[in-house]
């Protein structure tokens, strides 16, 4: 069951301020919370911001490929170094070159990044 898709990760920080500023207005709409700030607010919901939320699904999703969950081969995406003589883990993730922004901003390398 998934009970939440991540359709689009923005890399523009214009863009990340915008759909904040949504989840903003919507937890103004609750009367009961309308006068505290936006991080007690969502405390008080139980949410977390959409940043967070975007690291969290970026990670779950990295953990379901490598550990053969994901219905999709993980070799597509992710780039796992096998080398022995170095210090680490054998899940180790490797970034690879890229030379334009639309590669760069990709989930691959995003998740290395973080």
């Amino acid at each position: 069951m998934i009970l939440s898709s991540k359709v689009w990760s923005p890399f523009y920080e214009k863009d990340k301020f915008l759909l904040e500023q949504i989840q903003r207005r919507a937890t103004c709409l609750i009367p009961e919370v309308r006068h505290l700030p936006y991080h007690v607010r969502l405390k008080h919901l139980g949410l977390t911001t959409l940043e967070l939320r975007r690291i969290r699904g970026d990670m779950l999703q990295v953990y379901k490929f490598l550990s053969e969950r994901n219905p999709l081969s993980s070799c597509n995406y992710l780039k796992v170094q096998c080398d022995s003589r170095v210090r680490g883990h054998c899940k180790k993730l490797v970034k690879c070159f890229a030379r334009l922004d639309i590669r760069k901003f990709s989930f691959s390398h995003r998740v290395v990044n973080e």
